[in-house]
């Protein structure tokens, strides 16, 4: 039955949070599979019903970002392949609403639940490949104007972009841009803003309303983007299933 229909989100429970409290102290494949009915009612029905009802507000609103209650929830087992912590779950959950849809877009807003610090929200382009970043650098250094005014745009609304982890080293074909305002943008390895929720607020149904002025006030930078990367191809960025930020 759709959200709307069973009168919208309403908030995530209490036993969201409860849940992946013990699933951090109980991550393993028997603790869950009993569990996982838990999974299924706190955090996945929830998450289904706030992504309908955000595509409803961000359709209003006309805001280029919408998901799929399906699918755009992360899964929650980790690719342990490549990684020394073999533990098969994370201790968080994911939802990204993005331009097309899909999860394999650049173009994005992110919503987590859990983690050490909290809940937030993010909003932008993480870790673009090198064809879209420098696409985005180019954009940077052809309208330094244009994008002044997209970072004091952000400013306005108490935004700031996320350092992450910036080169040492202006990126090559850049070099002449190195004692110039935006240097330390021409740096950056993703373009992306972040945003607290307060944990109270994830119960509520006015976390709509929360992302949604979230997503508003972070559309400059989407826009901004969205130019800098018209006409490219996307590479795979997901192809390996790699998430959205999500270290907290």
């Amino acid at each position: 039955m759709p959200a709307a229909e069973r009168g919208g989100f309403a908030g995530f429970p209490a036993d969201a949070d409860a849940f992946l409290l013990e699933l951090a102290a109980n991550n393993n494949r028997a603790w869950y599979l009993a569990n996982k009915t838990r999974h299924e009612c706190a955090i996945l029905a929830p998450a289904a019903a706030l992504i309908e009802s955000l595509n409803l507000a961000f359709a209003v609103h006309d805001l280029p970002l919408r998901g799929d209650p399906r699918k755009s929830v992360f899964r929650l087992h980790r690719d342990t392949r490549f990684s020394a912590d073999k533990a098969p779950y994370k201790t968080h959950a994911g939802i990204v609403l993005t331009r097309d849809g899909t999860r394999g877009t650049l173009h994005m807003l992110y919503i987590q639940l859990g983690g050490d610090n909290g809940p937030f929200m993010g909003l932008g382009f993480y870790m673009p490949p090198p064809a879209e970043l420098a696409a985005f650098r180019d954009a940077i250094a052809e309208a330094p104007e244009e994008w002044g005014m997209t970072v004091a745009d952000l400013r306005k609304a108490k935004l700031t972009l996320e350092a992450g982890d910036p080169l040492q080293r202006m990126p090559k074909g850049f070099e002449g841009f190195a004692d110039t305002p935006i240097a330390d943008d021409l740096k950056r390895r993703h373009y992306t803003i972040r945003r607290r929720i307060a944990p109270a607020r994830m119960g509520k149904p006015a976390l709509v309303k929360d992302v949604l002025a979230f997503a508003q006030a972070g559309m400059p930078l989407l826009r901004f983007g969205a130019r800098a990367l018209h006409g490219l191809v996307p590479t795979a960025i997901r192809r390996a299933g790699a998430n959205p930020p999500a270290k907290d």
